[in-house]
């Protein structure tokens, strides 16, 4: 991935707001982080799961566990890591701010329509050709590149857009161009198959686009 084609007049926009429930124990890092699972609803019956960290000491005066439903408000955070010899970028949430949501909170009408939506601005720096699935369906797949100058680092966001949405994308952009992304962040199984014979199944994470647009300083 080329980082020069980072537009550097992109201002840093990165926030990801999640409305879950805990999923996995939480997990205390030596690093002086906290992690654990958290799943969120489509409105389908499809859950995603995310991998969520933030610091220990965010967690004074909250009792979470396993089971407890929560609010996020974050950031979408990739690194390249290295898994059996091969590099995988890794994608999870910087929870900036979480507080526990009440029974009354989970039952209400916005809790779904809430529960997961990224907003994010940057340069595409990966755009894969336009394809059909085997079910028929039109998919657009690339990725938005997003510098934050800050702390000297750029995160790359993988995105998918399906049917009409795909079509728009392919057609309007580029490598290059800087877009304002509004999207869902997703989790999928796959297969991946090895040189020797053997197979795995692993999970991938995506944002799949619910709208995408030219960035303007202006939104």
């Amino acid at each position: 991935m080329k980082k020069e084609i980072i537009k550097q007049d992109v201002p840093y926009q990165n926030q990801i707001l999640l409305n879950g429930e805990i999923s996995k124990p939480l997990s205390f890092l030596d690093s002086g982080f906290v992690t654990f699972g958290l799943k969120t609803k489509r409105y389908s019956s499809f859950l995603d799961e995310l991998k969520i960290y933030l610091p220990a000491e965010n967690l004074s005066e909250l009792n979470l566990q396993k089971g407890c439903f929560v609010n996020i408000d974050g950031e979408i955070r990739t690194r390249n890591v290295v898994v059996d010899d091969e590099r995988r970028l890794q994608i999870s949430v910087l929870a900036n701010e979480i507080k526990p949501l009440s029974e009354e909170d989970v039952n209400g009408i916005g809790f779904v329509r809430n529960s997961n939506n990224a907003y994010f601005s940057g340069s595409i720096c990966k755009m894969l050709p336009l394809r059909k699935t085997p079910q028929g369906s039109l998919i657009q797949e690339g990725m938005v590149a997003i510098n934050h100058r800050e702390i000297g680092k750029s995160f790359y966001i993988p995105f998918i857009a399906w049917n009409k949405s795909a079509e728009f994308v392919n057609r309007t952009y580029k490598i290059s161009d800087q877009v304002s992304v509004h999207g869902r962040l997703q989790s999928r199984d796959y297969v991946k198959s090895k040189e020797d014979g053997s197979s795995s199944t692993r999970t991938a994470y995506e944002v799949s686009v619910i709208r995408m647009d030219p960035f303007s300083r202006e939104k």
